[in-house]
Order: structure tokens, then sequence, then C-alpha cells
């Protein structure tokens, strides 16, 4: 019994840690096709946002409208790196050009989706600058509450 309880300790333990790490390991490329990864971002005092999603995702496409509402109540509190999966690169590449957004832009494939466990869209994780997660598929209303709540604790 007590071996059980042991290793079901031992399996949960495991899991989360690689929940907190996998995230800063995250492959991406830039849109000059470069490789990079997560971790070389977290440098800054500030939270980063991750935000995985594509053009043909309505519901993403209407949260970049909240995220650049967020971004002008709370300027230079956070990043976001938005991540796109799935688009033709010249519609991905124009579509970035045209938000005239600040943020960091990716993409990642089909490996990194799956590596992570995503199935749904848009997706996102707010990580503070030692790539701990805090908070998994936020609203943006709970990013706001959690990048006020981080900075009252400096």
């Amino acid at each position: 019994m007590n071996r059980v309880i042991l290793s079901i300790f031992i399996c949960c333990y495991a899991n989360l840690s690689f929940s907190q790490t996998k995230w800063i390991e995250i492959e991406y490329k830039d849109i000059f096709n470069k490789k990079h990864q997560i971790k070389e971002l977290l440098t800054t005092d500030k939270l980063s946002f991750i935000d995985f999603w594509g053009l043909w995702c309505k519901p993403c496409i209407q949260q970049h409208g909240e995220l650049k509402k967020l971004e002008d109540k709370l300027p230079n509190r956070f990043q976001i790196i938005a991540l796109d999966y799935k688009d033709e690169k010249s519609n991905w590449t124009k579509f970035v050009k045209d938000s005239k957004s600040n943020w960091i832009h990716g993409k990642v494939g089909q490996k990194a989706i799956l590596d992570l466990k995503i199935f749904k869209f848009p997706y996102n994780v707010l990580l503070d600058k030692n790539g701990e997660l805090i908070c998994e598929d936020c609203k943006i209303e709970e990013i706001e509450t959690l990048i006020k709540s981080k900075e009252s604790k400096k």
C-alpha cells in the first residue's frame, strides 16, 4: 500500500515538474525562419504571456484585440509572445505586419503542440521571469489580476 502511494506521489510530482519546465523549452521560428526557445526571452523582470493561436481560429483573433487593450492598460508590465500554428507563412507574416503590435511573434509546429498537449485554441500560459508557470489557459481578466498581484509582492 505504501509503495502504491509513493509511486502515485512520485508520478504526480514528476508531472508537476515537467509542466513547469516544458514551456521554456518550446522551440519556435521567427519571421526570418530562425529557431529560438522561450527561455531566451525570460531575461527581463516582466511576466511572459505565451499565446498559441492561428488565423483560422476566430476566438484567437478576438483574443488578440483583448490583449491589445490589456497591453494598453498595463504598458511595459508584461511581454506577449504570440505563437502561430498551422498558417501559411505569407498569411501569417502579413497579419503580423498589419497588426502593428510590438509583440514577439513566432511559429510553432505540430510536434510542439502535441508535446505540450494543447488541444484547443486559443491557448495560453503566463510565466514568471524564471519560467515558472503562473497560469495555464488564463482568461484576460485573470491575467490583469495576476500581473497586478505579482507587482504588489515586489
